[in-house]
């Protein structure tokens, strides 16, 4: 946006802006650049405009991030560009010490994500990072398609029962985005090393699956410490921690935080159910909303935009989705996961 207060040029971009001194120069200057001119075509069609005062209005539009630089080094096709404009613009505003906008966009599309778990929740993840632009995803899902699932999954639909989950989530996402690269490893995880070996090679792990109950996230946050691999935990109305491996805390150190690792309350909440019991059930707007919070924190890591608000933390969600709770999880000196190691 810009107007003239008495002999000024206001611009305001976002949180950013700038006042020039009323003149003809920077009037042109500011009308080429509006109407999408680049800084090169403006420095070679200002005749009539000295150099001092054309670098000098270009000079001061530059100092707030005003101008696009796409001479930055990347290789982008035009496809990539149009696609994912959007994304960048937002990014613009976000540009920091640790890159651009081009930059950050590059580091997700040359992301690797392992996902473990592709139902309600990991369906929706799964879209989400396709549509943020990430370059490959191994998905992790021996279960096939139920028509229990449809209230909640958005990549399968009736005609996809009894499938392969992985197999039919690959074929929805490259139709979704031909760029995007997806492995389908159809095995149930059973112990760390299958962590660490399905994990090689990858920037991020994002394990929503929850079977066996507690024991399958020490399995992945032990995984993901025997490869180096950060890891994402979310499920069952939460969001977090984000363990990067060495440095902050894991899964371990919120299960050691819930009840004391030997404990008669943490021996009883490793029983498995021995009377049967009914799903708890779940509406599509929880997996949904809990999906773009994963994914934002996903992106937030891939790119280098901003730290995981998840990193010693997790996000809690109540009846009324996401209210902002964020509770603090330190590293706990009797996790049975990290504090071993």
């Amino acid at each position: 946006m810009k107007f003239i207060d008495g002999d000024r040029i206001k611009l305001i971009m976002r949180d950013r802006g700038i006042s020039l001194p009323d003149s003809p120069a920077n009037r042109r200057v500011v009308a080429q650049l509006a109407e999408g001119a680049s800084r090169r075509e403006v420095l070679d069609g200002s005749s009539g405009i000295s150099a001092e005062d054309l670098e000098s209005a270009l000079g001061a539009l530059d100092g707030i991030r005003a101008l696009e630089r796409l001479d930055v080094p990347h290789d982008f096709t035009d496809a990539d560009l149009e696609r994912n404009s959007r994304t960048v613009e937002f990014l613009s505003a976000e540009e920091n010490g640790r890159g651009n906008r081009f930059e950050m966009q590059a580091r997700v599309r040359d992301a690797r994500v392992l996902l473990i778990g592709t139902g309600g929740l990991g369906s929706w993840i799964a879209y989400g990072l396709a549509a943020a632009g990430v370059g490959s995803l191994r998905l992790v899902d021996p279960d096939v398609v139920s028509l229990s699932n449809l209230n909640r999954s958005i990549l399968y639909d009736e005609e996809t029962v009894g499938r392969s989950k992985a197999e039919v989530a690959r074929e929805r996402l490259t139709a979704f985005a031909p760029r995007l690269r997806v492995e389908c490893c159809l095995e149930y995880v059973t112990a760390p090393d299958d962590v660490a070996r399905l994990a090689e090679g990858c920037d991020l792990i994002i394990n929503v699956a929850d079977q066996p109950h507690r024991t399958i996230r020490r399995w992945v946050a032990a995984g993901a410490l025997l490869g180096g691999v950060p890891v994402l935990e979310a499920g069952g109305g939460r969001v977090g921690p984000f363990f990067l491996p060495g440095v902050s805390s894991c899964s371990g150190c919120l299960q050691a935080s819930q009840a004391e690792p030997g404990s008669p309350r943490d021996v009883l909440m490793e029983q498995d159910n021995v009377f049967p019991g009914r799903s708890a059930g779940s509406l599509v707007a929880y997996p949904a909303a809990e999906a773009g919070v994963i994914v934002l924190e996903a992106y937030r890591f891939l790119s280098g935009m901003a730290e995981p608000a998840t990193r010693n933390a997790y996000l809690a969600e109540g009846k009324s989705f996401f209210d902002g709770k964020r509770i603090e999880l330190p590293r706990h000196p009797r996790c049975r996961v990290c504090a071993e190691r």
